[in-house]
């Protein structure tokens, strides 16, 4: 597959796959009251998600049906996941050049069907050691982004 079609859709795909960590934690906002305030469900691929839901839902969430509230969340984590594999698999391969803290350009390439997130935190850890991890993997996504869009405009792909 050489392009995600629109572009918009592709990058938000881009998105949600570079946001896993790389123990493979999973965070899910959850709304717990009225007023907006979220907390996180977080995950991993370790975790008994329906048990882990049970205990979320009844601590954060006591006025709402148990069974209810861990099925929905135990669902949201099973779509999130779903939603990871689909953005790693419809991104297409792409590359683009970043200079080192010596001025050296270096080159980034992500291979079609490979986890982004993964690919971009080895790099980060190899060429880029000196910096936060999760900085520098945010500075790789704009700039994947960035290469995403301008091959989109030289292949004349919709947006």
């Amino acid at each position: 597959m050489s392009s995600c079609g629109r572009i918009r859709g592709c990058l938000l795909l881009f998105a949600v796959s570079t946001a896993v960590a790389a123990d493979d934690t999973l965070r899910v906002p959850v709304q717990v009251d009225q007023s907006g305030k979220q907390i996180y469900f977080v995950v991993d691929g370790q975790s008994n998600v329906p048990m882990e839901s049970a205990k979320f839902c009844s601590a954060h969430l006591p006025m709402v049906d148990p069974d209810e509230c861990a099925s929905q969340l135990s669902s949201k984590v099973a779509e999130t996941r779903d939603s990871q594999f689909e953005a790693q698999n419809l991104l297409p391969g792409l590359s683009f050049s970043v200079r080192n803290h010596e001025g050296e350009t270096i080159r980034f390439v992500h291979q079609e069907g490979v986890n982004p997130a993964l690919e971009m935190r080895a790099f980060c850890a190899e060429h880029f050691e000196q910096v936060p991890e999760g900085e520098c993997v945010e500075v790789m996504l704009r700039n994947a982004q960035m290469a995403l869009e301008e091959a989109t405009m030289v292949t004349g792909s919709g947006l």
